[in-house]
């Protein structure tokens, strides 16, 4: 604020302690001592002067000055307005002490680029004290509680029944200040100023507190059970100090002040003082205040005569009046022409300094009155203009309440337009009477829309009835307060409308509210409530066509009847449902972290796909899907236990289709449809044909995903292709099960493309462990069949009148009577790396088979019979006969390494790429197989496992990084990884080392520790580079979860020992357990132990292998009822009865016991099937040859 220097005109104050004054002691008229401060306003430059020609050092070069200020701030507020009242002309001079002021008023006065020169007067408080406590209100309603007169009060109640005010409002009280911690009034605080002492802290040091009691009538806090309330409680107070400890203020600070209210918000300004000084500069500061539209309400004063007061006197002002408890002019009120209403004033109840209260006399008490009234017009219609406000109080007083020789009807000198009453004022602003219905324009069917009765509280009394009508229901009428809501949900599209009319005693009020209502395009679902569908069903039966389904993590159950099929979700329209959302919906979908099930537990299937519709599923497990008996399919129904679709366009996309049961594709059945299926893992399904996929008469492209542990009972375990065109590229078809042909793949009469997949590790007791192609002219790119096994033929890929192409194939280690076995076909074999079989190839004679460019191994890689024919193999010249070096076979990596005789071997297919995308050829040519060496380069190969696909919050869990050199020159490698931050340590190593080029590779683990409570995926990655240029990247991903099946008894788990010998050991399977693929060998157990849920076996060195069939590859949730399939193979089954290995289960509350029957096959593999309704436990026993060991193969469901 400005820095003055400020002399002032001490004037006797009433309510002094050294003093006892009556009223008319206290007058502007009384002697003040000098004060060395005028004020000074310079006028603009006259015609033909120059602009600033006349300058106040020029007008003051012949005075004695101490100093000059600006009156006003032309920095801040309506500088605009300022500059056009000529407020930036005022100065405040601060003459020498010695120096004649009169004089020098005089000598500027007659100066004529002086508009005005005045004194800065001193003007003071209207207040008298009054000691008797009183512990009510009257002013604000008198019912003659105190002798007073009924109804002598502004009718507070009745005013506040309509608003209490707004904390935006805000009246400036221009005074002694305000005790800032008064609990009556700080929580109606903001900040103000003190400009007495030039701070901003506006304590009130007048004793007792006039600008504290005026504030506390304005806006004391109310509702807080102490004390009393003003008249606008919600209002807030800017307190501005411009009255000192005397109550007494030069018109200076009086100036500041009002411009400080109206530049920093005030919607109000009170002024409890005056002065007989009729200054310009206050009046001037006075009409900024008005134009601005701030209305400044003024008290009379009290010198019960007609003098003039300022800022009262001024037009611009509303000018109030004080009466009593009687409706009569308080004695000491002054009256005269410029009076606008009177209020009370006598005896009024209000706060005092440290924290008390007391009674006061005065105009200043009247007008806060007023401005706690214009505080609650302000919050009832804001933007009123000064006269349109002074308008409503003169309209709107009590008038000839009074005594009829002063209070006459109309105006009058003595009342004004008459007493201020608060109700009738807020009344006559009331708005027109209206009610609104707030709620959505738009929406969509099927979805409850929300609609408010919006009544303005202050047009309606209440009670009030509402009455709703809306297009297709019926009316709804209901009583209550001011709101009312209605729910209302349409299935029709189009547009509605919603109609409501209020009443009461008053009359009626009606409104209207339109929507336009639409089939949903986005739909949301959540288990938990709060989205818009708790299930899937009522979701896709909303949307509207191509429209998408958002699901939130959870798992959805339940079924229902469509076409006499039973089914989780039907789907008969355009669609996308997309899984892996959190319950908020504001992140992207994340299915690994926010797993999203639909279970159909075995009561039908998951999803079935009915007519010529496209539908997309993205992120979702589906599982417990059971096509027995149902209808729907080709061949009578029982089809597509998972996923059924038929005559449609489907799109599978990063999904885990697991533990589902049908006749064909127990995992997913597509019949004549187009199908777009990548990176999603098939596991643990069932069925007689194709358990993980079974297409027929379709078209469809199959990248990236995963087929692992399925079971089927004939042909096809993991996937069945009949009469289809599909495109296989980048899949991984392992440890799939086939009881008849083909344990990987069945291709029937379909012309498929497989490009760059992993075939390994299936296994068909039939023909083709691996691959099986009957009447498919395939063409084969990229591919490694590895590791499979069959009873029969065609370990690898098993060719049966067909002529398909293989192209850079790598087969290896496939278990039968052959790696690859041609009957009735022609086949075409180009640099292939055929190695590790009892015959690599095998063709009967009528076959036509050329290899061109062929490994066929040596040493361990060796062919027990290269090949096999009666004339119909043609092998050309480019034989290669050594080790395919392959970079980590045991570990599943089929890649070769430098050293590999393969190595510029093969001729050109017209392949240009390796099953990794590489380009081929490197080198001098191009090399046999699937993989293309980085041959006379810098090459380098790293592999990522981990000891587990699943591991329990809160275990221990071990990586293991393996970097191979897979060039010919040596390697300065830097390896460095990144553990999930979900596990300790999370802080990345570093080796550095050299990689020489001939060697096994550099292997390292990582132990880390799961964080406890943690589930979700575990993503573990590793990356090696080389200053020879050389990299690579690899990764695994295990899951953490609540629940696993550790079966280990040396490291305790879910498996806990019993029994002093320890040869009994128990496995409990908790509910929403997880389990992994484990192997368990026991040793030593000295007898036979037979409780239930135990294994027990007996000889000192038996040992046993048990496998949970779907858990080789990432893990599944596996689900009650089960059909339970074990299976065994003995090295030597001399000795073994029917009844030596014995399966007992729970089922439920009971134990049930099963037999392995022994079936003489070529490879000794036996096998027990059996239905479990709800299985618990299980227990296997054995009696067994010592130094005998079985295998047995464990699919385990279990929920």
């Amino acid at each position: 604020m400005k820095n003055y220097i400020r002399l002032f005109l001490i004037l006797g104050l009433a309510f002094s302690p050294l003093l006892t004054l009556t009223p008319s002691s206290i007058h502007a008229d009384a002697p003040a001592p000098p004060s060395q401060q005028i004020i000074v306003k310079t006028r603009p430059p006259l015609p033909g002067e120059l602009a600033g020609a006349v300058t106040l050092d020029s007008i003051l070069i012949d005075c004695d000055v101490q100093s000059t200020t600006p009156l006003f701030d032309l920095s801040m507020g309506d500088v605009a307005l300022k500059r056009a009242l000529g407020l930036a002309n005022v100065y405040l001079v601060t003459l020498a002490p010695a120096t004649d002021v009169q004089k020098t008023l005089d000598t500027l006065a007659a100066d004529p680029a002086v508009e005005y020169a005045e004194p800065n007067y001193v003007g003071y408080g209207a207040v008298l004290p009054d000691d008797q406590y009183f512990s009510f209100q009257w002013n604000l309603n008198n019912t003659g509680q105190s002798g007073g007169t009924p109804g002598a009060d502004i009718d507070a109640p009745a005013a506040w029944a309509l608003t209490l005010g707004d904390p935006v409002t805000i009246i400036a009280v221009i005074d002694t200040g305000a005790d800032l911690d008064h609990p009556d009034l700080a929580a109606n605080l903001v900040d103000g100023y003190d400009f007495v002492n030039d701070d901003d802290e506006p304590d009130d040091d007048h004793e007792p507190g006039h600008g504290t009691h005026v504030a506390g009538i304005a806006a004391a806090v109310t509702d807080n059970g102490i004390g009393m309330a003003g008249v606008c409680p919600n209002c807030r107070v800017m307190p501005l100090k411009a009255l000192n400890s005397d109550n007494a203020g030069f018109y200076s600070d009086w100036i500041d002040a009002i411009e400080y209210a109206v530049d920093h918000g005030a919607s109000i300004i009170n002024m409890s003082l005056g002065g007989t000084g009729n200054s310009s500069a206050l009046h001037e500061a006075v009409r900024y205040a008005y134009v601005a539209g701030v209305p400044i309400v003024a008290s009379m004063m009290n010198e019960g005569d007609d003098a003039l007061f300022y800022p009262a006197a001024y037009t611009e002002t509303i000018a109030v009046g004080a009466t009593n408890r009687y409706d009569e002019r308080w004695a000491s009120s002054n009256y005269g022409d410029h009076v606008d209403l009177v209020a009370p004033g006598s005896e009024i109840y209000s706060l005092r300094t440290n924290d008390t209260y007391f009674m006061m006399h005065g105009t200043s008490m009247a007008a806060p009155h007023v401005a706690g009234v214009l505080g609650l017009i302000e919050a009832l219609r804001p933007g009123f203009g000064v006269e349109e406000l002074r308008y409503v109080l003169r309209s709107t007083a009590e008038d000839q309440v009074g005594p009829p020789n002063e209070d006459k009807k109309g105006w009058d000198p003595y009342f004004g337009a008459g007493r201020l009453n608060a109700a009738l004022a807020l009344q006559a602003v009331i708005p027109p009477a209206s009610v609104a219905i707030e709620g959505p324009a738009e929406g969509f069917t099927g979805q409850t829309h929300t609609f408010v009765a919006a009544v303005d509280p202050i047009t309606v009394a209440q009670p009030i009835t509402y009455v709703w009508r809306a297009t297709g229901h019926a009316p709804v009428t209901r009583t209550g307060g001011l709101s009312d809501t209605l729910l209302l949900a349409w299935d029709a599209p189009g547009a509605h409308s919603v109609t409501l009319a209020i009443s009461n005693f008053g009359g009626a009020i009606t409104s209207a509210h339109a929507i336009t209502l639409a089939l949903p395009t986005e739909l949301t679902v959540c288990p938990g409530g709060g989205c818009d569908f708790e299930t899937i069903q009522p979701a896709v039966d909303l949307l509207s066509e191509g429209g998408l389904i958002k699901v939130a993590t959870g798992v959805y159950t339940g079924v229902n009847d469509r076409g006499r099929l039973a089914q989780a979700v039907y789907v008969s329209k355009t669609l996308t449902i997309r899984g892996g959302y959190t319950d908020a919906f504001t992140e992207p979908p994340d299915p690994q972290a926010n797993p999203t099930s639909i279970d159909a537990q075995g009561a039908g299937r998951a999803i079935y796909v009915a007519g010529a519709v496209s539908v997309t599923v993205e992120g979702l497990h589906v599982t417990g899907g059971d096509a027995a008996t149902l209808g729907g399919g080709l061949g009578g129904g029982d089809v597509g236990g998972g996923i059924y679709a038929q005559n449609a366009n489907v799109a599978l996309r990063h999904n885990r289709v697991f533990g589902n049961t049908a006749r064909r594709g127990g995992g997913v059945y597509l019949w004549e449809s187009s199908a777009a299926v990548a990176d999603n893992v098939f596991s643990a399904n069932a069925a007689r044909w194709g358990a993980g996929l079974y297409l027929v008469a379709s078209d469809a492209t199959l990248t990236g995903n995963t087929v692992v542990a399925n079971v089927s009972e004939l042909d096809g375990g993991g996937l069945y292709l009949d009469a289809s065109v599909a495109v296989l590229h980048q899949n991984t078809i392992t440890a799939n099960q086939a009881g008849g042909w083909g344990g990987g793949l069945y291709l029937s009469g379909s012309p498929a493309e497989l490009q760059s997949n992993t075939i390994a590790n299936n296994s068909a007791e039939r023909h083709g462990g691996g691959l099986y192609l009957d009447a498919s002219d395939a063409v084969l790119t990229n591919n490694v069949v590895v590791d499979n096994q069959t009873a029969g033929e065609g370990g690898g890929v098993y060719v049966k009148q067909a002529s398909p192409r293989l192209l850079h194939t790598s087969i290896a280690r496939n278990l039968g009577n052959s790696g690859v076995y041609v009957t009735g076909g022609a086949v075409a074999l180009t640099n292939t790396i055929l190695v590790g079989h009892t015959t690599g190839i095998t063709a009967t004679a009528s076959d036509t088979v050329t290899l061109e460019a062929t490994l066929w191994g040596a040493g361990d890689w060796a062919n027990g019979t290269d090949y096999a024919s009666d004339g119909s193999i043609t092998v050309g010249a480019r034989n290669v006969w050594g080790d395919p070096a392959f970079t980590a076979p045991d570990a599943g990596d089929y890649h070769i390494a430098f050293t590999s005789a393969a190595i510029n071997a093969g001729i050109d297919a017209g392949v240009t790429t390796d099953i990794d995308g590489d380009v081929r050829p490197v080198g001098a040519g191009y090399d046999l197989g699937a993989d293309e060496n980085a041959s006379g380069a810098a090459a380098v190969r790293m592999s990522v496992s981990a000891e587990a696909s699943f591991v329990e919050a809160g275990a221990p869990l071990t990586y293991t990084i393996r970097v191979t050199n897979t060039g010919d020159v040596d390697l300065h490698v830097v390896v460095s990884d990144a553990p999930p931050e979900q596990v300790a340590p999370t802080a990345p190593q570093v080796w550095t080392f050299t990689l020489p080029a001939s060697g096994d590779g550099w292997v390292e683990t990582r132990v880390v520790t799961v964080a406890a409570g943690y589930t979700g995926p575990l993503t573990y990655t590793a990356h090696v580079t080389s200053a020879e240029g050389a990299m690579d990247t690899a990764s695994a991903v295990v899951w953490a979860a609540e629940h696993t099946v550790h079966v280990d008894p040396e490291e305790g788990g879910l498996l806990v020992a019993s029994g002093d010998d320890g040869a009994t050991v128990t496995v409990e399977i908790p509910p929403g357990a997880v389990s992994e693929a484990v192997q368990l060998t026991f040793a030593s157990l000295p007898e036979v132990v037979d409780p239930p849920a135990a294994f027990s076996f007996a000889g000192q060195a038996f040992a046993l292998e048990v496998y949970t069939g779907g858990l080789l590859q990432g893990g599944v949730v596996f689900h009650n009822p089960v059909t339970l399939t074990i299976e065994y193979v003995a090295a030597d089954v001399e000795g073994l009865d029917e009844d030596t290995l014995t399966l007992r289960y729970r089922n439920g509350e009971t134990w049930a016991e099963d037999g392995i029957t022994v079936v003489q096959r070529d490879v000794d593999k036996h096998r027990l099937v059996t239905h479990i309704e709800h299985l618990t436990e299980f227990a296997l026993f054995a009696q067994a040859p010592q130094d005998e060991r079985y295998t047995i193969y464990l699919p385990l469901v279990q929920r």
